[in-house]
């Protein structure tokens, strides 16, 4: 809604996924402090309605997310949050119900395939079912959902590449974005 901004509340992934250049360019995984972070939003706060949590991995210390989050409701800053980078295996029932409260709006998966054979290759360690799970909680909890998909990896033929579209169709996403798999430097 209204006037939006980003902000980035850790640097890095801590996973070390094929495709992503986030290790290559951050080295190793930073956080901020929940009061640090909170600062930051209720500047925001006092010129923007909105604001884009652009994290590679906002859920990945849980305990930080949760202080963060309880500190959101504490202040009522009345703004829109809108978080890009959740792991679907941070998806928690009682951090979502969180989030909600804080005024968490949208969360965004990054699922990268729809075929369990991908997603090894991918490294991502993680599950076909753990993506359900987490987009039916995510919808559950009343959150804008999205999902990130990867096509082309070298390992990807026509019949994984439908696998990804029809998996992303199953779900039931909100928005489901599709990404060409590209080399970069590193």
């Amino acid at each position: 809604k209204g006037k939006i901004t980003s902000m980035v509340t850790t640097r890095g992934c801590p996973f070390h996924c094929r495709f992503c250049v986030s290790k290559s360019i951050f080295k190793k995984y930073r956080s901020r402090s929940a009061e640090n972070v909170i600062k930051e939003f209720e500047e925001i706060a006092k010129e923007y309605d909105s604001v884009f949590v652009v994290d590679d991995n906002f859920l990945f210390d849980k305990k930080r997310a949760e202080k963060i989050m309880d500190l959101l409701i504490e202040k009522q800053l009345n703004i829109e949050i809108w978080i890009a980078g959740i792991r679907v295996t941070d998806a928690d029932a009682n951090l979502f119900k969180k989030m909600k409260k804080a005024g968490v709006k949208s969360v965004e998966f990054g699922i990268e395939s729809g075929n369990q054979e991908v997603l090894n290759y991918y490294n991502k360690k993680i599950t076909l079912d753990q993506i359900r799970n987490a987009v039916a909680l995510s919808k559950k909890t009343g959150f804008l959902t999205i999902g990130n998909f990867i096509l082309g990896a070298p390992i990807e033929t026509e019949k994984h590449m439908d696998d990804s579209i029809n998996f992303a169709k199953e779900l039931n996403l909100d928005f489901a974005f599709f990404y060409p798999y590209s080399y970069l430097k590193g």
